[in-house]
């Protein structure tokens, strides 16, 4: 038997993001969000109810209606390869 690998390869996005998707779900098929959530000082990650809030809930706690839709761009640019002006 073969240990798989769990988390996908960073940089994932073939991740379809649903409002009804919860922080968790999010997080396992892609791990790189972790970052749009501690930049935005979302404090989601490693809350214990990150299993059960869904990234709709998220956004109306605090108040960011553009959540899902933001997330959805920030996998999308987070394939490209970093340009000089990111150095």
């Amino acid at each position: 038997m073969h240990a798989q690998n769990h988390f996908p390869v960073e940089g994932n996005t073939n991740v379809q993001i649903r409002p009804t998707m919860t922080v968790a779900e999010l997080v396992e098929v892609a791990p790189q969000v972790v970052r749009f959530f501690m930049e935005r000082r979302l404090h989601c990650v490693g809350c214990h109810l990150d299993t059960f809030c869904t990234l709709e809930q998220v956004a109306a706690f605090y108040g960011q209606p553009d959540l899902v839709q933001a997330l959805q761009t920030f996998l999308n640019r987070s394939d490209q390869p970093p340009t000089s002006e990111d150095n």
